[in-house]
């Protein structure tokens, strides 16, 4: 009887762990989605110049500036985003007058998705600008195409097939 309680609490403690990670890995994400009024080039994490689009929310119109990459490493990477795309994203929300920060991005009339930083909000790119991940991917079926794969090749990094969920 010791011997399985010592068993579950140990499995107890584990799991409790796992979440706990899973739930902070997580914390502050928002999912939006809308249209691309405004797309420009900002100072922002170790003074790199990065592209931030301004966003106007599907359903509330409230605009938000939302952060992406450095602009070099998305042409590389073949990730166009423009004034008019839809993007739909998981951001890190920022202060009240902070920009977002993309973890994950989709740019739903081109067909391509990709994660820019992981879910403990670092990017996936060195700080001169390096890329440190996989190319963009062309989602199945939204008749966008992408501007290939990365400096590599192959079309990996997407976040999982089928792209962002709602």
């Amino acid at each position: 009887m010791i011997r399985t309680s010592r068993y579950l609490l140990a499995a107890v403690a584990l799991l409790a762990a796992v979440g706990g990670v899973e739930a902070r890995a997580g914390k502050g994400l928002r999912k939006v989605q809308g249209t691309v009024v405004a797309v420009r080039r900002v100072p922002a994490e170790g003074g790199l110049e990065v592209l931030a689009a301004t966003v106007q929310m599907r359903g509330s119109g409230e605009k938000l500036e939302v952060l992406l990459a450095p602009p070099a490493l998305l042409e590389e990477v073949g990730l166009h985003v423009e004034t008019g795309d839809t993007l739909r994203a998981r951001v890190f929300l920022g202060g009240p007058s902070e920009p977002a920060r993309a973890q994950k991005v989709m740019v739903v009339n081109r067909g391509t998705m990709m994660v820019l930083r992981t879910l403990h909000d670092a990017p996936l790119w060195s700080s001169g600008g390096m890329w440190q991940g996989g190319g963009c991917r062309e989602m199945p079926g939204a008749g966008g195409h992408s501007g290939g794969g990365g400096p590599h090749g192959g079309t990996m990094g997407g976040g999982g097939r089928g792209g962002m969920h709602r």
